[in-house]
């Protein structure tokens, strides 16, 4: 158990600067001036924070154990690509909606919806990108040390 808290506790600096990219992004493209720009950010990333940040470990968990137990004879390397690109998408939508919500720029339902697409369509080559290197790298490396782990006991 310690060992987990260890590990998701080196996580969250990484996922708290993915967030503050992401977030960038979108309150950029959302703002129509840029009188406000540094309130309405830190009020997107601290919303995104409190809703992302759990929604997406948990997500993680659960996508994981599930992607592990149907694709059990894919490579490790693609069921980390295929949970790093659900989890992208998915997360990215849920960030744009907040991004795009709690700035409170728009006239209209239809200017929402552009706002949200385009802050979405904006962002998501970033956590795309995030997606293919951590499946790479960083899942890569959890999951050895994890069996490693395992091994010992």
């Amino acid at each position: 158990m310690q060992t987990n808290f260890k590990q998701l506790i080196k996580v969250i600096p990484e996922a708290l600067v993915l967030i503050a990219i992401i977030v960038t992004i979108m309150t950029w493209v959302n703002m129509l001036t840029f009188s406000d720009f540094g309130v309405a950010w830190v009020r997107a990333f601290l919303f995104a924070i409190v809703t992302v940040l759990p929604i997406g470990g948990l997500m993680f968990l659960a996508l994981h154990q599930l992607i592990c137990r149907v694709f059990s004879n894919w490579p490790a390397m693609l069921r980390n690509l295929l949970n790093g690109v659900i989890l992208a998408v998915v997360l990215e939508s849920i960030m744009a909606l907040t991004t795009t919500a709690s700035i409170q720029n728009f006239h209209s339902v239809n200017q929402f919806f552009d706002l949200y697409i385009s802050s979405f369509l904006y962002a998501l080559p970033v956590g795309l990108l995030y997606a293919c290197i951590t499946a790479t790298t960083v899942n890569f490396k959890v999951e050895q040390e994890f069996l490693d782990q395992v091994k010992r006991q």
